[in-house]
């Protein structure tokens, strides 16, 4: 995952239930404008978006089912999702969680967003 300027490239790849590659459907471009907030808890990301990022997101999620194939930093990372959508104004229930068995590539992903904060690059 390379970031530019201030987007960051997800490619989005679909992989089986058995993590056997089979095609790849989409790429999207995810920018810290489409984030409200992104957490890091053990082995779980939780990714807050707001409407813009919800309009990128739709498209795909109705390709993903459960598991997602990321790659990111040329390493594969595979992801137990769960999305949870609420149409109203306050976005704190508009998030994607991603969960890995591994705590180490959980902080691998989030490192690439984890200077997103309220639609901004902070830097510490």
């Amino acid at each position: 995952m390379k970031i530019l300027s201030t987007l960051l490239i997800v490619n989005i790849y679909l992989f089986s239930s058995t993590n056997t590659f089979f095609t790849i459907e989409n790429k999207i471009a995810l920018t810290c404008e489409d984030a409200e907030k992104i957490t890091l808890k053990d082995n779980s990301i939780k990714f807050t978006y707001n409407k813009k990022g919800r309009k990128k997101l739709n498209d795909i999620t109705e390709h993903i089912n459960s598991r997602l194939g990321l790659i990111v930093e040329d390493t594969v990372i595979f992801f137990d999702i769960r999305i949870r959508e609420n149409m109203a104004e306050d976005n704190k229930h508009n998030t994607i969680t991603f969960s890995t068995k591994n705590k180490d590539s959980a902080k691998l992903f989030f490192k690439s967003f984890g200077k997103c904060k309220n639609g901004k690059f902070v830097n510490e």
